[in-house]
């Protein structure tokens, strides 16, 4: 059984939707890295959007399941390096929405969940609509900490696998075009800007 995600920015100017979602076509994920957790607070959303290790809940979706419908122009695009990540997010209320790629040559977006996921949506429980969380990453945790949170080598291992023949399936298909924050010619639909953080570096 498949559910809609509905996307909604904290003011309600921007959006969307993410369709057909499922435990076998999504990927979900806490990601602990110090630019994860950085870009929550550089837009002043980390107690909302972090957990207490600092973690960031992300979901992997396919760009041809997501779909902005209102407030396009609203989107924001911000870098916390020169060459990191784009972390789009609603400019209106800095509402974190998805990270992804410098180009559209990745077919999958990471949707930030507890930022724009409407809770309303979840007509389910948590993991009955999108699967349990796969894997903790970067976390810099001990190892017993590890074992019990699905933390470990083997986690990681586990749901690379598990996600590969998905994303090779979405790249094969031609998904990235289906990138609403690109331009059919691959540029992105806004100029990015480097956000402010205090541990700032080219890294």
């Amino acid at each position: 059984m498949s559910t809609e995600l509905k996307l909604r920015c904290q003011c309600g100017k921007v959006q969307g939707r993410i369709k057909d979602v499922a435990p076998n076509r999504i990927n979900r994920v806490v990601c602990h890295c110090k630019f994860c957790a950085a870009y929550a607070r550089a837009l002043g959303v980390g107690d909302t959007v972090l957990d207490s290790e600092d973690g960031t809940e992300v979901l992997n979706v396919s760009p041809q399941a997501f779909e902005i419908t209102e407030g396009l122009e609203h989107i924001a695009c911000g870098r916390l390096t020169s060459k990191g990540a784009m972390r789009w997010h609603a400019g209106c209320c800095k509402t974190p929405i998805a990270n992804g790629g410098a180009d559209p040559k990745m077919p999958f977006l990471g949707v930030v969940r507890k930022a724009c996921i409407d809770p309303a949506s979840l007509t389910e429980p948590v993991e009955d609509c999108l699967g349990p969380i796969r894997a903790h990453i970067n976390h810099g945790q001990s190892k017993q900490w590890a074992k019990d949170n699905d933390g470990t080598t083997g986690s990681l291992i586990s749901m690379l696998l598990r996600f590969a023949p998905t994303y090779m399936g979405w790249k094969l298909k031609g998904y990235a075009k289906h990138i609403p924050f690109f331009t059919e010619q691959g540029q992105p639909i806004v100029e990015p800007h480097r956000l402010e953080w205090p541990q700032d570096s080219d890294a």
